[in-house]
């Protein structure tokens, strides 16, 4: 940890130690999905049906902040989407921006799930890459092809849609508690199978007709 990291986590342990009822909010506010995606993800979809002169472009955009946030996580996720509504819709990007730092970012520093500087790197990462996917010369490679398909089959390209924004809400946690739970359970199921097989064969040389 650096100086930087231990000045940042010295100044929010005092203010830690002086406050339980903070320490609580901030726990609550840190873990709640609604907290986090479920207020930036609903504007991602406002983006997208609110009509406008621009609106290819805007759906673009949205598909192209959508795939930038599936290569992220925790605060590069967030950022990543805030930035992604900031290139879109400049007024309501600002609050996003300042909502993902007040409620996303801080709170995993002062509850010391990351140090200061990873968070800023992640922040800055989530920024770029969305900043990025979102140029001219690389969304329209994706993302057109991508608006056609919605306009040919809208059925399934929304139901896929609306699951892949259920997970990026939920930061997909249990598909990886359920790869978590076949990662313990397959070694585990291997030891069982092997345990019977030398089990039966003792028990089938136990009975050999001499």
């Amino acid at each position: 940890m650096n100086s930087f990291d231990t000045a940042i986590q010295t100044f929010l342990t005092h203010i830690a130690f002086s406050s339980d009822l903070l320490n609580h909010e901030i726990r609550v506010i840190a873990g709640l999905y609604t907290s986090k995606g479920l207020v930036l993800i609903p504007v991602l979809w406002w983006m997208w049906f609110k009509p406008s002169q621009r609106g290819e472009w805007e759906r673009e955009m949205v598909i192209a902040t959508i795939a930038s946030g599936l290569l992220s996580l925790d605060a590069m996720l967030w950022m990543s989407v805030a930035t992604g509504i900031f290139l879109v819709w400049r007024r309501v990007g600002v609050l996003a921006l300042l909502y993902t730092t007040i409620f996303i970012c801080i709170p995993r520093v002062y509850l010391g799930l990351h140090y200061p500087t990873d968070v800023l790197g992640g922040a800055a990462i989530g920024i770029v890459l969305t900043y990025v996917m979102s140029r001219d010369s690389v969304r329209t490679r994706f993302a057109v092809p991508i608006l056609g398909w919605i306009h040919r089959f809208p059925g399934p390209c929304y139901t896929f849609a609306f699951l892949l924004c259920f997970e990026l809400i939920t930061q997909f946690d249990e598909i990886r508690l359920l790869e978590q739970s076949v990662s313990k359970a397959l070694p585990l199921h291997g030891t069982a199978s092997i345990g019977l097989a030398i089990t039966g064969n003792s028990v089938s040389i136990a009975h050999r007709p001499v």
